[in-house]
């Protein structure tokens, strides 16, 4: 996955520390769960670069309200704009896939058109 963030930026989103798969291995190489609550809402973010995958799953009062299992993640960026702060996933074939956590919690998915 190139680029993925770096880890002062995943911890700058998610406001908090990743449980990691093996503290023992690097971020690149791992699988890293971060879960933040704002507010109602609850949102569990599961990255593995080296293997270019991600799931997510956005919860509010305890309900699922979306949740994702995304494989070839070309590359990830946190984003910080006038819209708010997430992180966005480039897909394989153009696609973008947006997690925003702030203002509110919102997902979006960007498909590129094909011939």
């Amino acid at each position: 996955m190139d680029p993925f963030p770096d880890e002062h930026e995943l911890i700058w989103l998610f406001e908090v520390e990743p449980t990691l798969a093996d503290p023992d291995i690097v971020w690149f190489y791992n699988r890293l769960r971060f879960v933040t609550e704002r507010g109602s809402d609850k949102v569990t973010f599961e990255v593995e670069p080296a293997s270019k995958s991600v799931r997510f799953t956005w919860e509010r009062d305890g309900a699922e309200l979306n949740s994702a299992e995304i494989h070839d993640v070309r590359g990830m960026t946190v984003v910080k704009d006038p819209n708010g702060e997430g992180v966005r996933m480039n897909l394989h074939d153009g696609d973008t896939v947006m997690l925003w956590l702030k203002p509110e919690t919102r997902a979006e998915w960007r498909l590129h058109e094909r011939l």
